[in-house]
């Protein structure tokens, strides 16, 4: 296959992987609000409830459909952000702790303020008349707002929105893991924010117990009154510039103090057991799938024999990273060979089903490195590609122990 149409093939298949994730993420975290403030919370939060109506039928359909779009706009610039991580220009890393757990904790709190930042200064440029109907009119026809609303754009608002972490990682060294947190954080903050039911907590007199987060009333009152409220995460910046509503503490008041205070441990007691059960799920569909790599690592391990047997490689867990895949030279052919002997060849592969993908193989000798993936055929036949931008390479791998004629040890 002509290079650049393995590069073709190989984009169409991460942005498949990219906007099928962060669809199940939209649509996990959307509709499953939506249905618990519905269905099982709906008599503990109707008091909490901003505007006495729930929205209109078909709302959600419109919104639903148009954030799908968002969606492949999300997933166009994240697959261009991966090929430049491929291609060594970003700052991207992989494990959490290369720089320490409080420089990970800092590049969390960066990307979130970042963005809350970001997300203000677009915001603000998007209410402009001359690009307000086109860019961004879309989001306020949801006048009364759903979970479903929060990727609900037009696709000039969803590209600009969508821009913030493909610029951020050229600068910032940030883990998957640090990205991970983040984009959890934002799709969290962004459906609640548009629930219409106000679920931050209040003191006795009735104000935002976390005055510096926005609340629910805080954004729903931006769909009510859209020159006002341009916050995303905090509302720092609404004070800062003078564009916090005048009224919205009064408001705030008439959302939470509508229900009596007897109520409220109901409320909070449903939430924290939707929750438990939330993250039961998770860590269960964690460990089955800590389960599926163990088992998948196990089948791959062992020495392995390159194409024209060059040099025989010894894949095991990677030290750092025991769910990953790494390789290192056993064997080489070659008068130099001893000076590359037990070199890390391969690092960072990661299961995926039938293949290992996200890895990268070093060339002995040489300063080429490539992004490979490594799909097992049978239990002693791998197929091996690699990429270097545009220079692809495949070879096939076979187990050392199915080779009884190799007279290697």
């Amino acid at each position: 296959m002509h290079p650049f149409n393995d590069i073709l093939v190989q984009s169409a298949a991460i942005f498949l992987e990219l906007a099928t994730s962060e669809f199940m993420r939209y649509i996990l975290a959307a509709a499953g609000l939506h249905l618990l403030l519905r269905t099982l919370l709906k008599p503990l939060v109707q008091r909490r409830k901003i505007r006495p109506a729930w929205p209109p039928k078909g709302q959600v359909r419109r919104e639903i459909l148009a954030s799908i779009r968002s969606v492949l706009v999300f997933s166009m610039l994240s697959l261009g952000a991966v090929w430049a991580v491929k291609a060594g220009w970003t700052q991207v890393y992989r494990e959490a702790d290369a720089h320490g757990w409080f420089y990970f904790g800092i590049s969390v709190l960066v990307l979130i303020v970042g963005h809350d930042t970001w997300f203000y200064w677009v915001h603000r440029l998007l209410h402009d008349k001359r690009l307000y109907q086109s860019w961004h009119h879309l989001h306020h026809r949801s006048f009364n707002p759903t979970p479903f609303t929060a990727f609900a754009f037009n696709t000039g608002e969803a590209f600009l929105h969508g821009l913030y972490v493909p610029l951020l990682i050229l600068l910032l060294p940030v883990s998957y893991l640090a990205l991970f947190v983040f984009s959890v954080h934002m799709i969290v903050r962004n459906t609640v924010g548009h629930c219409g039911v106000e679920l931050f907590p209040a003191t006795r007199a009735g104000r935002p117990l976390l005055g510096w987060l926005t609340s629910v009333t805080h954004h729903d009152l931006h769909h009510a009154s859209p020159g006002w409220n341009y916050g995303l995460y905090f509302t720092f910046w609404d004070r800062l510039m003078k564009t916090e509503h005048p009224d919205y503490l009064k408001h705030f008041s008439a959302a939470v103090r509508a229900e009596p205070m007897k109520r409220a441990r109901p409320v909070a007691l449903s939430i924290a057991i939707a929750a438990s059960v939330f993250c039961a799920a998770v860590l269960s569909g964690s460990g089955r799938a800590e389960a599926t790599e163990t088992a998948a690592l196990e089948t791959i391990s062992g020495r392995w024999v390159t194409e024209g047997y060059g040099a025989v490689v010894r894949l095991q867990p990677c030290d750092k990273a025991p769910m990953e895949l790494c390789g290192r030279l056993d064997w080489i052919w070659g008068p130099a060979s001893g000076s590359y002997l037990g070199m890390e060849m391969l690092s960072g592969f990661r299961s995926q089903g039938a293949e290992w993908r996200d890895g990268e193989i070093t060339i002995p000798g040489k300063s080429q490195v490539f992004r490979s993936t490594i799909k097992v055929l049978d239990r002693n036949t791998l197929k091996v590609r690699g990429c270097a931008l545009v220079v692809c390479r495949k070879q096939t791998w076979r187990r050392l122990e199915s080779l009884p004629h190799v007279g290697l040890r």
